[in-house]
């Protein structure tokens, strides 16, 4: 192990932990004045009943050795998770950081359901929801399941976090409804200052999450930390532009949207693509995800029960990112090595001449969907 490795993944755990309540102020500021606390804690109490979930049982279905479609229950209650080293980290904390992913995955669902769903009904889904649904989702891509063996390469969490928060979300907004009073009365965003401050703290968060998801403080750390910067900047770049061209003004929703938006496409890449290419598919993101906004109240199913979790509002980023993944995968990245199975693992780095092995994660990676009730081109509700 490695004292500078240690301290970086300490780091960057905590900036991952800080995004659940950043989290809570971007989705607080887009609700009603009347139910900015309720959705504020619908974030912040992730982090307790989620990462105690984590620690007995969901670590361990996610990456306790088992088979190609969930762990095993070696790892249960934290047997056998001490000190001993996992790759270049101790394996607690190398748990303790996958936890943070968890947390805040989990917390993204609650951007669909806000303001329509009773606080303990809530608790109790997102803890099953972590043990049934993304601990098993993750053992498929980074634990060794069946995705991991196919060769199927996520960063820092596309399919993990994004895409698996984005369905969850979709379906619980689809079972929840719409809100009672939706389309008779104006909803509007009661504080867009609590949004820009929480797209602030995430993006800031979000560098601890693409670069951590190296799991060391190496080269492809640095690349995923600068691709973590240009990705969103070019977004942010494009969809004021398109603002501009639109309405002729930009919008303080819209420019905290385009930052969640760039970091949503760069994460599954963060540390395979170079800078200019970063900021390529951070401009190209901007494009589909400003349109699907603009036009989703023409999609009755869309319409109808109000989804307004960024998880969703982003797949059309989603989308054109995995496309993007498709094409980079036939061409193996520098620093993924090849293990001896003959599949590719992301637990290693060439350093050297010789591959240091890192972790058992299968294909380095983590999430974060869209935006809550983001409104482009002006300050209201479609």
């Amino acid at each position: 192990m490695n004292n500078a490795d240690i301290g970086w993944m300490l780091v960057a755990t905590a900036l991952v932990l800080l995004m659940t309540p950043a989290l809570g102020f971007f989705y607080g500021g887009m609700v009603r004045s009347k139910n900015a606390l309720n959705t504020m804690m619908m974030s912040f109490v992730a982090l307790g009943p989620v990462a105690v979930a984590w620690a007995l049982l969901g670590y361990s279905l996610a990456f306790a050795p088992g088979g190609p479609f969930v762990g095993s229950f070696a790892f249960a209650g934290l047997r056998g998770v001490g000190l001993e080293a996992q790759g270049a980290i101790p394996h607690l904390l190398f748990m303790a950081f996958q936890g943070t992913f968890a947390i805040i995955t989990a917390a993204l669902i609650s951007g669909a359901i806000v303001e329509r769903l009773r606080f303990g009904t809530y608790i109790a889904f997102v803890v099953a929801w972590m043990l049934l649904v993304y601990a098993p989702v993750a053992h498929w891509v980074w634990g060794g399941g069946f995705l991991a063996t196919a060769g199927a390469l996520d960063f820092a969490g596309g399919a993990v976090v994004h895409v698996n928060a984005a369905a969850a979300a979709l379906v619980a907004a689809l079972v929840v409804g719409p809100r009672k009073d939706y389309g008779r009365h104006a909803i509007l965003p009661h504080n867009v200052p609590f949004t820009l401050l929480g797209a602030g703290v995430l993006w800031f968060g979000w560098f601890g999450f693409n670069a951590g998801s190296a799991l060391a403080a190496s080269p492809v750390a640095a690349l995923a930390f600068t691709n973590t910067l240009l990705a969103p900047a070019a977004t942010l770049a494009t969809w004021t532009l398109v603002d501009l061209a639109r309405g002729g003004r930009v919008t303080a929703i819209g420019a905290a949207t385009a930052i969640v938006v760039g970091l949503v496409v760069i994460t599954p890449a963060a540390g395979y693509v170079g800078p200019a290419a970063a900021m390529a598919m951070g401009a190209l993101g901007a494009i589909p995800s400003y349109f699907a906004l603009i036009y989703r109240a023409y999609f009755s199913f869309i319409r109808a029960p109000r989804v307004n979790s960024k998880g969703f509002n982003t797949s059309a980023a989603f989308g054109f990112t995995t496309t993007l993944l498709d094409l980079i995968k036939r061409e193996k990245p520098t620093h993924i090595a090849v293990a001896k199975d003959g599949g590719q693992r992301g637990d290693g780095v060439h350093e050297g001449g010789h591959v240091r092995p890192r972790c058992r994660k299968v294909s380095c990676s983590r999430k974060d969907p869209g935006h809550g009730e983001a409104h482009v081109g002006m300050e209201r509700p479609l």
